[in-house]
């Protein structure tokens, strides 16, 4: 039986959430390491081989979460759509690292049509940013020095969204707290840099720009202070 079907005859149409979770997790686990780890150990003559055997992995994941879109009282939330949305985002990049291009622009389409909806959703919007990311690198991985006009609003929205969401995340100690700092300092950068570099963008948040390059100037301090207490 090969690898990648075990997802699809585990996982049945009348299990429960949280059996479909835990085997989604089982699953996601084995998908990274193949990539991260076992692919570090292809042969030359096949270097993709741990990645193509995650693709179909992460394909048949995709064809049993599909199944269970019409079921909205199953999952909480938008958890299906979250789960769906990282799938897709891996077999995008997966296309990617192996030179697929016309398959991985089709699948990080799908994927934002998937989560667009849903952007303002926390589980949502990191994800849907690196999808957005991996649709616009070039064929080196490079970002665009501009992007194209249909990825500005919702790329600018999703890193004030991540900023706002990293800044009210509740922390259980300085270097989680210093992580969730450096990341909302990040994000609001992104969004400024977004502003100066497209009207579109700075039209937009006009009205909370001004907030947003406060936290700029603001967080850097902050991050400061705190990097010098955990180092005390």
């Amino acid at each position: 039986m090969a690898e990648g079907s075990s997802f699809q005859e585990t996982m049945t149409e009348t299990m429960g959430a949280e059996e479909i979770l835990n085997i989604y997790k089982a699953n996601y686990v084995k998908v990274r390491k193949l990539i991260d780890e076992d692919s570090k150990n292809d042969p030359a003559n096949d270097p993709h081989l741990s990645k193509y055997k995650a693709k179909e992995i992460l394909c048949a994941m995709k064809v049993n979460l599909l199944k269970h879109t019409a079921s909205e009282k199953l999952f909480k939330g938008n958890r299906l759509e979250a789960m769906l949305g990282a799938v897709l985002l891996n077999i995008g990049i997966i296309d990617i690292d192996t030179d697929d291009l016309t398959s991985s622009d089709s699948v990080l389409s799908e994927a934002v049509t998937i989560l667009a909806p849903y952007s303002s959703k926390p589980e949502i919007v990191i994800t849907l940013i690196e999808v957005y990311n991996n649709l616009v690198k070039d064929s080196d991985g490079k970002m665009p020095v501009k992007l194209e006009c249909d990825f500005i609003r919702p790329v600018a929205t999703a890193h004030v969204l991540i900023a706002k969401h990293s800044s009210k995340k509740i922390a259980f100690n300085k270097t989680m707290q210093l992580e969730y700092m450096v990341k909302s300092y990040e994000s609001f950068q992104a969004a400024v840099d977004m502003c100066e570099r497209y009207e579109d963008a700075a039209a937009m948040m006009k009205d909370e720009l001004s907030s947003y390059k406060e936290m700029v100037d603001t967080l850097p301090l902050k991050i400061k202070t705190l990097l010098a207490e955990l180092a005390a």
